[in-house]
Formats: structure tokens, C-alpha cells, sequence
């Protein structure tokens, strides 16, 4: 599986400027009105870090579930007490199963919730099963909104010897690494 190395992209000042201007656009463009903000893996820790610097709000984060061992139990417990509507940042998404699957682990913690409003940079998928509507199958409360709403990114089909093919690359969107999933 293709993706956009955006932990490279943000590490460049201006990449991360404009990344963070264009969260805060679709935050205030939509009108969402959330009470908590919560960054997903460390590119939406950096990302939700500044949204919720941005509009004044709590922040927290949830490390992806395959690097929980790096983390202390403190950064992986979330408290969500009273709080009805969330925003939730990542990076990158082609499907809602991680999404889905840190709601359903944290479902003690998110039982209260009502809205969840998830946002990403990218969303890489043109394939049907992997519409933005997923979400609202998988989980009614989310509401789902990208930044790259136009420009769908899909599944990496190049080898090594035909990268240069590929819609990433082509259009010098970062490197082209492997994501391993569970």
C-alpha cells in the first residue's frame, strides 16, 4: 500500500504552515463547534496541537495502536468526562478501520460522545468501499471532512522499477513508503 510520507512533508516549516492554516479553514469554513480536540499518531498530534492552540480548546492525543508500547500509560489513557463533541485529526486515510478500531477500544471513553468530527489531510482511496460515507455507516456520530477533497490518492499498484509512474511521486507528494497495518 502506497502512502504519502507526511511525516517528512510536515517536517518542513512551510509544509507544516500550510497544513495547519488549511486544518484551521475546514475547522472554521464547516462551522464545527467542539469541545475537545484529539491529534491521531504523531502527525496529528503536531496537527491537532495547533487547532486546538488555534481556537482555545483541551487537546489530547491517542498514539497509533501498533506504537502503544512506546508510550507510557498516561499518553494512552484519555478521559472524555461531559464532553459531547470531539474533533479528531489525522494525517492520511484510505479506510475507517483504524478510525473504528480506536473508537471500539476506547468505547468507554468516547460512550458519551455525540459528534465526532474526524478531519484528514488526505484521503487516499478511489475505491467505492472506501468513500468518505463509510463513516457514517460504520458510525453514525462521525462526520468526516479533508482537506483534499479533489485529489484522491490510490493504493500504490508501482514497484520500485515503475515509481516514477505513479501519481505520488509525479507530482512530488513526499516518498512512497510501505504502511503495515494489523
Amino acid at each position: 500500500l502506497g502512502l504519502i510520507d507526511t511525516y517528512s512533508l510536515l517536517s518542513r516549516r512551510e509544509s507544516t504552515l500550510l497544513a495547519k492554516g488549511a486544518i484551521l479553514e475546514l475547522y472554521k469554513t464547516n462551522n464545527i463547534s467542539s469541545e475537545f480536540i484529539i491529534g491521531l499518531g504523531q502527525e496529528g498530534n503536531v496537527l491537532g496541537a495547533f487547532l486546538a492552540s488555534a481556537i482555545g480548546l483541551p487537546f489530547s492525543f491517542i498514539p497509533y495502536q501498533s506504537r502503544n508500547a512506546d508510550h507510557s500509560k498516561q499518553e494512552r489513557e484519555l478521559v472524555l468526562s461531559k464532553i459531547k463533541k470531539v474533533t479528531l485529526i489525522i494525517d492520511v486515510i484510505c479506510s475507517a478501520s483504524s478510525i473504528i478500531s480506536i473508537l471500539n477500544e476506547k468505547s468507554e471513553v468516547f460512550k458519551d460522545v455525540e459528534i465526532i468530527d474526524l478531519f484528514s489531510l488526505f484521503h487516499i482511496s478511489s475505491d467505492p468501499k472506501y468513500h468518505p460515507d463509510m463513516f457514517k455507516f460504520k458510525d453514525p456520530r462521525i462526520n468526516y471532512y479533508t482537506v483534499c477533497d479533489k485529489i484522491i490518492i490510490d493504493k500504490c499498484k508501482y514497484d520500485d522499477d515503475k515509481l516514477r509512474e505513479c501519481s505520488i511521486c509525479e507530482n512530488k507528494l513526499e516518498k512512497v513508503h510501505s504502511f503495515h497495518s494489523k
